[in-house]
């Protein structure tokens, strides 16, 4: 039996399936990434497990195509957001404007700018969290709060 997988989706498959059970691979995988401004992290040597999470959902930030999560010898972990798309960045982005913001996404949402920005604060409102359990997104300008769970 012959797989293919297609699409934006099919790409983050394939290379995952490929590099599933060999941790070579899969650390060679992560120092292939180019991070902004080259950024190169100082903790990608003390790497010692590495778990992917295919399009998890975020509930209100999104669904990601990739998370990665790194595992040092210290237990410390790190979090990766891979979003993919088969066109150019400019293609897969939706031209930005005082409308969209903050909570204006429906029909965009699919977009890799918007979808970026959703990552983006997600890590934020988890880095603030409160000791109370679920994350919630307060923006300075926002009138509806993003959640990951619903608060009971």
């Amino acid at each position: 039996m012959t797989t293919t997988f297609y699409g934006n989706q099919g790409v983050v498959n394939s290379i995952v399936l490929d590099m599933e059970t060999d941790f070579e691979k899969q650390l060679k995988f992560l120092n292939t990434i180019k991070f902004t401004d080259d950024f190169k992290p100082e903790w990608l040597p003390d790497i010692v497990k590495i778990t992917f999470i295919i399009e998890p959902s975020l509930g209100q930030f999104g669904k990601p195509n990739l998370v990665i999560i790194a595992e040092e010898k210290s237990l410390q972990r790190h979090v990766i957001f891979v979003e993919s798309k088969i066109s150019a960045y400019d293609d897969a982005s939706e031209k930005l404007n005082i409308k969209l913001f903050p909570n204006k996404y429906k029909d965009v949402g699919d977009k890799l700018n918007i979808r970026l920005a959703l990552m983006y604060r997600l890590a934020k409102a988890y880095h603030y969290q409160k000791d109370g359990g679920f994350i919630e997104d307060v923006d300075a300008i926002t009138t509806c709060p993003r959640y990951l769970k619903n608060p009971s």
